[in-house]
């Protein structure tokens, strides 16, 4: 790949990240916009209905929040069990 090329792919794949981890957030039994889910994450785990969470935010940062991070935790343990395999 040319040394050009390199920073267009980085925030492709940046931009493409961003938005699954979105859609994650987004979807499941309670359907929620990606806006909303957008303007839930400032306010922070533990915010309540005062603070601008609500439902959606307890949705978000009690359910969806850990299984994302989950995810991504078991992602990259994948990623360094093949690297090592293949090294």
């Amino acid at each position: 790949m040319s040394p050009r090329r390199t920073p267009v792919v980085l925030v492709l794949l940046a931009a493409s990240l961003v938005a699954s981890a979105v859609a994650g957030l987004a979807l499941g039994a309670v359907r929620m916009a990606p806006g909303q889910v957008i303007d839930v994450l400032p306010a922070g785990p533990g915010a309540g209905a005062g603070a601008g969470g609500g439902a959606a935010g307890a949705i978000v940062w009690d359910v969806r929040m850990p299984r994302l991070l989950l995810g991504a935790v078991v992602g990259a343990g994948l990623a360094v069990a093949g690297t090592v395999l293949q090294a």
